[in-house]
């Protein structure tokens, strides 16, 4: 996607798109992705395994890690939803919400 050979649909359903290029302990030297991004008060951060990211569209994961008002209700909703649209792997969620610390 970011070289522009895959569009960020045709990348979604690609045959190689499960392909492991990193891990953890394969080897003595570790090489890690980096990115920066900012969060607000209140922003709330998902990481998950494919179990979600392919049975829940990006639009749909918005709407629904907007609507509930506690990161227990959002992660029940998003793992609810994935295995309603199918649940072909398994599901892991790990939601992060940022708040003021008051300092």
């Amino acid at each position: 996607i970011k070289i522009g050979e895959l569009t960020k649909e045709s990348a979604r359903f690609h045959p190689d798109k499960n392909i492991i290029t990193r891990a953890v302990g394969a080897g003595r030297d570790i090489n890690a992705d980096f990115f920066e991004f900012s969060l607000t008060e209140k922003s709330i951060l998902l990481m998950c395994s494919d179990g979600l990211s392919n049975m829940v569209e990006d639009e749909q994961l918005a709407i629904l890690l907007k609507s509930a008002k506690t990161p227990e209700k959002v992660g029940k909703k998003l793992i609810d939803t994935a295995n309603c649209n199918g649940g072909k792997d398994n599901i892991t969620v790990v939601l992060v919400e940022v708040q003021n610390d008051g300092e």
